[in-house]
């Protein structure tokens, strides 16, 4: 299990790297009165690991904002890339053989990691960095169904339609459930501060 705080670090260190060598050819072109290098060699750099915005922007604005979108991978997409190459590397075996799932807050994770653009060709084969995805709100639901709380959802997915068969339960019963769902949670929380974390959820001193 891996958490995506280090892919995220990375995203971010690429990220810096990105905006200073746009902003150094940038400043070069001005200067000197020259095209920039590269049409993508443009201000700002905008950058989103939302895959929705990302799909707006190329299906609503085209090149006049696409140059201008970060070139860097999303933290998920780092992650696929360490995955299937390093780590299926150390391991000694095709990068077809190791099966990256992840857990994601939002469903355009599925779209993201369905892209053609993040896969790699592994000996002839066409393996994608990430297999599968999966948000937090089917993971919590299959949490809840191995706990035995609820029953598995016909909906979309994504939680809403798991159902809780407390009519059947006693208090007592229902509360000792409810303490196993969560002794199941509570090791996979990440003690890690996040920028994302709520207020006063977590201690925000690194």
């Amino acid at each position: 299990m891996l958490d995506t705080t280090a892919s995220r670090d990375l995203s971010l260190l690429e990220s810096c790297e990105e905006f200073v060598s746009r902003y150094r050819n940038a400043k070069h072109a001005a200067v000197t009165n020259t095209p920039p290098p590269s049409p993508a060699d443009v201000l700002p750099v905008l950058t989103s690991a939302c895959p929705g915005w990302v799909c707006y922007a190329e299906k609503t604005h085209g090149g006049a904002v696409l140059n201008h979108v970060s070139a860097v991978k999303s933290p998920q997409q780092v992650m696929g890339c360490i995955v299937k190459r390093k780590i299926a590397a150390e391991l000694g075996v095709p990068a077809s053989a190791v099966f990256h799932a992840t857990v994601m807050p939002c469903f355009d994770k599925k779209l993201e990691a369905s892209r053609e653009d993040f896969a790699m060709d592994d000996l002839g084969e066409n393996v994608r960095e990430v297999d599968c995805v999966l948000t937090t709100g089917e993971v919590a639901e299959m949490i809840a169904v191995a706990a035995g709380l609820g029953a598995p959802s016909s909906g979309g997915g994504d939680g809403a339609g798991a159902t809780l068969d407390s009519g059947e339960l006693g208090k007592g019963e229902l509360a000792a459930k409810g303490a196993a769902a969560l002794a199941l949670v509570n090791p996979a929380r990440s003690t890690h501060w996040s920028p994302y974390d709520r207020v006063r959820v977590v201690n925000a001193i690194p």
